[in-house]
C-alpha cells in the first residue's frame, strides 16, 4: 500500500522524495514532501503546478464530536477515525494559511534496525534545506512516536489532539502489558497528534 502511494505520487510536479541509504546500498530510510501554491514546483525543476491542496479549500468548523451515526456510535474504532479525520481537515483548512506557500511532510520512514542512529534527522535536514532556499514554512501532521524527532529538526507545535486510548479500547490493558506511558495503572494512556510547522530562517 505505502509502495503504490508512493508511486503515484512520483508522477506528481509538487512532491520530491528523497531516500537513505547505507554503505551497501540498501534504503533504510525515506521522505517526501508536497509544495502547496506558489512553492509548488518540484524541488529539482522548475515551474509550478496549479493543483489546490486541501488547504486551499473553503474553511471548516473546529472539530466538536463526530457526526451522530449509528454506525460510528456502535464502533469505537470508527469513533476514533472520524475524530482524527475532522480534526487534521481543520487543521489543513483553518490553521495553515491559504495565501501563504509552504511545504508539508508527507511521510518519515526508517528501517527499525536503523531509528535511533540520525537517520530521520538527516532526511528532516534535507526538507529543511529546500525549506530554506525557498523561503518556504514546512507542516507535518506528527504521529506520538515521531515528535521529539521533529523538535529536534525546528518544528514548534501549533495544535494538539489528545487521544484517551482508554475512549476507544476494546479492553483494558492487561497485567504488565505495554501501554503507550510504560506505565501498568491499568490504563492505555493517552496519545498525542500534534500538527506543527517550522518556519525558515529570516537571514
Amino acid at each position: 500500500m505505502v509502495r503504490s502511494g508512493l508511486e503515484e505520487n512520483l508522477k506528481r510536479q509538487n512532491f520530491v522524495c528523497v531516500k537513505a541509504v547505507d554503505e551497501q546500498g540498501s534504503v533504510v530510510g525515506h521522505a517526501s514532501w508536497a509544495f502547496s501554491g506558489a512553492g509548488s514546483g518540484r524541488a529539482s525543476s522548475r515551474g509550478t503546478d496549479d493543483k489546490k491542496s486541501a488547504a486551499e479549500d473553503d474553511q471548516v468548523e473546529e472539530p466538536g464530536k463526530p457526526e451522530n451515526r449509528s454506525d460510528i456510535e456502535e464502533d469505537p474504532i470508527e469513533r476514533l477515525h472520524a475524530l482524527e479525520d475532522a480534526d487534521t481537515q481543520y487543521w489543513l483548512q483553518s490553521l495553515v494559511p491559504k495565501d501563504t506557500p509552504c511545504m508539508f511532510v508527507v511521510g518519515l520512514t526508517v528501517s527499525p534496525s536503523y531509528q535511533g542512529r540520525g537517520v530521520g534527522g538527516a532526511l528532516l535536514r534535507h526538507g529543511n534545506a529546500i525549506s530554506e532556499e525557498r523561503g518556504l514554512p514546512i507542516w507535518v501532521h506528527s504521529s506520538h512516536q515521531a515528535y521529539a524527532t521533529y523538535v529536534k529538526a525546528g518544528f514548534v507545535t501549533r495544535r494538539e489532539l489528545r487521544i484517551d486510548l482508554g475512549d476507544y479500547a476494546p479492553r483494558p490493558p492487561r497485567d504488565g502489558e505495554a501501554t503507550i506511558a510504560g506505565k501498568h495503572d491499568g490504563r492505555w494512556g493517552e496519545y498525542v497528534i500534534r500538527y506543527m510547522e517550522r518556519k525558515p530562517s529570516e537571514n
